[in-house]
C-alpha cells in the first residue's frame, strides 16, 4: 500500500514538473501569448510560491504560457540552482527562461527590456512583486512597468508580499533566520521543510574511532549554510525509502580543518560514500564547542546522543522536500 501511493505521487510529480527550461534571453516558437515573471526566485520561498502559483493559474484561466524568467546571479543562495529549479518546476510553470545576470543584460534599458518580453514570449501579461526592478542601473520600478503596460496593451499584475512574524518574506530575511539557526521560522518561511542535500564524501574518519561515524557532506561554496553548531534531524538517503534520525553538525573544529556538514545517523550502519543524502535540519541543539582531544569529543557527543533521543521521542519521521 505504501509502495502504491509513493508511485501515484511520484508519477503526479513527474507530470506537474513538465518544465521546458530554455538558456539565454532569446525568442521561444510558440503559437500562444504569455504572462511573464521575472527574478531570482532563491529559494522559492513562500512569496516566490505566492508570485509563481499566481502566473500559473493566470495562464490556466486565460488560455495563455506560464513563464518564469529566473537571472542567474552568482552572490549566496539558499540552495544550489539546480535545487531551485526544480522548486520552481514543482510548481507547473511551462517554461523556465535562465539568464545569466551578465554586464551586457544589466545593460539593457528598461523599455528595450520590456519590448523584448513582448517579442521574444509574445507576452500580453506580466506579474511581479511590489518592489520589482528593471532595466540598467534598476531604473524602471512597477510604475514605469504600469506605464509601459497601458502603452503595449500588456496587463500588469502587483502581487501583495508574504508575511512572516510582521515582515516580508524575502531571501535576506531566510538568511537571517538561517545565521540565527531558527530552522522552525526557515521552514515557514520557506513553506516547507528546509533541506540539505549533496554527495557523501570521505573524510578523516576521526567519528569512527570513537564510535560515532558521519556522513561527511560537500556544499558548494554559493549556498549560504545555516548557524554553526550541532543539529537534530533527519536523513533520507537516495535509493532507500526509509527517513533516519540524526545529530547533524556544522562548522570548524579543532580537530578537522575546514568548515563542513556531517551527520551521524543513529539507527544506520551502512557504507554511505558516494550516495546523494537529504539532510532536514529541525532543531539547534547547541553551539559549537571548540575541543582539544578524541576524548572531550567523545564524551559530548554521548551527551548529544541522550538529548536527540529525547528530542525523537514521539516525533513524525518524515519529510515535506517539495
Amino acid at each position: 500500500m505504501f509502495l502504491l501511493s509513493y508511485l501515484i505521487k511520484y508519477l503526479n510529480l513527474k507530470i506537474i514538473m513538465n518544465s521546458i527550461i530554455v538558456n539565454g534571453f532569446s525568442k521561444i516558437e510558440s503559437n500562444k501569448n504569455s504572462i511573464v515573471t521575472i527574478g531570482k526566485f532563491d529559494g522559492v520561498h513562500k512569496g516566490h510560491q505566492k508570485l509563481l502559483s499566481y502566473v500559473v493559474e493566470h495562464a490556466k484561466k486565460n488560455d495563455l504560457l506560464s513563464i518564469a524568467i529566473v537571472l542567474k546571479k552568482k552572490n549566496k543562495t539558499i540552495y544550489n540552482f539546480d535545487e531551485n529549479i526544480e522548486h520552481i518546476k514543482f510548481i507547473g510553470i511551462n517554461y523556465i527562461i535562465v539568464i545569466d545576470f551578465s554586464e551586457k543584460f544589466y545593460k539593457i534599458t528598461s523599455d528595450v527590456f520590456f519590448l523584448n518580453l513582448i517579442e521574444n514570449y509574445k507576452m500580453v501579461s506580466i506579474a511581479t512583486g511590489p518592489d520589482f526592478m528593471f532595466g540598467n542601473n534598476k531604473s524602471g520600478d512597477v510604475n514605469l512597468l504600469r506605464e509601459y503596460g497601458k502603452k503595449n496593451n500588456v496587463d500588469v499584475n502587483i502581487v501583495e508580499f508574504s508575511i512572516y512574524n510582521k515582515e516580508k518574506i524575502s531571501t535576506t530575511n531566510v538568511f537571517k533566520y538561517l545565521e540565527l539557526g531558527d530552522i522552525l521560522s526557515v521552514s515557514k518561511m520557506l513553506e516547507r521543510d528546509y533541506i540539505l542535500s549533496g554527495i557523501v564524501e570521505v573524510g578523516k574518519k576521526i567519528g569512527r574511532t570513537i564510535g560515532c561515524p558521519t556522513a561527511n557532506l560537500y556544499i558548494a561554496d554559493k549556498v549560504f549554510m545555516p548557524r554553526d553548531g550541532a543539529y537534530f534531524g533527519l536523513v533520507r538517503v537516495d535509493g532507500f525509502m526509509e527517513v533516519y534520525k540524526a545529530m547533524i553538525f556544522i562548522g570548524s573544529s579543532n580537530l578537522n580543518e575546514g568548515v563542513r556538514l556531517e551527520a551521524h545517523l543513529l539507527d544506520f550502519n551502512y557504507d554511505l560514500y558516494g550516495k546523494v543524502i537529504y539532510i532536514k535540519l529541525m532543531k539547534y541543539s547547541r553551539e559549537n564547542i571548540k575541543l582539544d582531544s578524541l576524548e572531550s569529543l567523545k564524551e559530548l557527543l554521548k551527551v548529544d546522543k541522550v538529548n536527540a533521543i529525547k528530542y525523537f521521542k514521539g516525533k513524525a519521521l518524515k519529510f515535506d522536500d517539495k
